[in-house]
């Protein structure tokens, strides 16, 4: 009778433990962006803007439209409740400093390719993520390794356009005046 009661109240403290894990997972990584400046809160979420047509980001065959995602309350919005992207149209995240990246698709409604991109310009990793189903926390992508750049565009864009790990990424020349004094070229 003894171990019955222990058994139980193991098998409580383990679904509790698993509900703060959850809690947990939710505060520290943002919808359809990178989980830095999570960390602070109480900042507003940026409108969504059309992207001007002047900055793009060119990698293997393609070249994107993009906006421009460069504070932290713009690197948690993302491209959350976006509900449409043109096939040359993205989003580029520009972050301070070179860091393993984590992004997950928490409040996105369309499907997106991501290429996270390190500061010599080189593609480190791609992933395709889906829209996030209702159940549990969305999965992640991680760039693998330090990235300074990610961007983000319709799903599937990316192996249309032949890009792979290893291309080297271009960029218009106002992003370009954006990351003079970052680390990097």
């Amino acid at each position: 009778m003894r171990s019955r009661a222990v058994a139980r109240a193991a098998a409580g403290a383990g679904a509790a433990a698993r509900l703060a894990t959850l809690l947990l997972v939710s505060l520290f990584v943002p919808g359809c962006g990178d989980e830095e400046g999570v960390r602070r809160r109480g900042q507003g979420k940026p409108a969504a803007t059309r992207p001007a047509a002047s900055e793009w980001v060119a990698i293997g065959g393609g070249r994107w439209r993009v906006r421009l995602a460069v504070t932290e309350p713009q690197w948690r919005q993302g491209l959350a409740g976006v509900q449409a992207l043109e096939e040359d149209e993205g989003m580029l995240f520009i972050f301070q400093a070179p860091a393993v990246r984590q992004f997950w698709m928490r409040g996105c409604l369309i499907p997106l390719d991501v290429a996270f991109i390190d500061s010599r310009r080189r593609v480190v990793a791609i992933h395709t993520m889906p829209v996030a189903s209702g159940g549990g926390a969305p999965p992640t992508y991680s760039s693998v390794v330090a990235a300074l750049y990610a961007l983000e565009v319709p799903a599937g864009d990316l192996g249309r356009m032949g890009v792979r790990v290893g291309d080297v990424a271009s960029f218009s020349s106002g992003i370009e005046a954006i990351t003079k004094g970052q680390v990097g070229p």
